[in-house]
């Protein structure tokens, strides 16, 4: 698969390992999560790809990912992501983002614990010259506004992140 999802040379080959890395992800859930530290960089990278097939189904095959993830999954996913905020393409920036907003569902507890780390990156992606992003890391944040369990910070979240969208 990893040949697969690295071949330059077809696009109907890229996209049918996201579609096997899907299924293995459907059918074996938590279970394939140790492999995810060599999977997700390719996943990340696909998200950038000029062909909008091969988009939509790394997209498709994230979705999995976050619909089986776990906490320990969570430790596995969030060092890259964070790190793929980083990468020039402007979509795989985005899809990042909504990993991470995708994150604030799936596990409370992990996040709370990271977001010293999540949201200073996803106040730098507001910046982006892309508008696309920026409104990616608004949603992102919204998100992860929407689980805060502290009723007096939950109940002024959305002026907190309208204060940091624009300062």
């Amino acid at each position: 698969l990893t040949k697969m999802v690295n071949n330059k040379g077809s696009y109907k080959v890229r996209e049918g390992a996201l579609f096997a890395y899907e299924r293995l992800f459907s059918m074996l859930g938590h279970k394939f999560e140790p492999f995810l530290l060599h999977i997700l960089p390719h996943l990340l990278r696909c998200f950038g790809d000029n062909s909008k097939d091969v988009r939509k189904a790394t997209q498709d095959a994230s979705r999995r990912i976050m619909a089986n993830i776990t906490s320990n999954g969570m430790k596995i996913v969030m060092p890259l992501v964070l790190r793929s905020l980083q990468d020039k393409k402007w979509r795989t920036k985005l899809e990042s983002i909504g990993l991470l907003g995708s994150m604030a569902h799936c596990s409370t507890d992990q996040l709370s614990s990271a977001l010293p780390t999540v949201v200073p990156r996803l106040l730098q992606c507001l910046t982006d010259p892309h508008e696309e992003v920026q409104r990616g890391a608004r949603r992102a944040l919204k998100q992860i506004g929407d689980v805060i369990q502290n009723p007096e910070i939950h109940a002024s979240s959305k002026v907190i992140l309208a204060a940091l969208a624009k300062p």
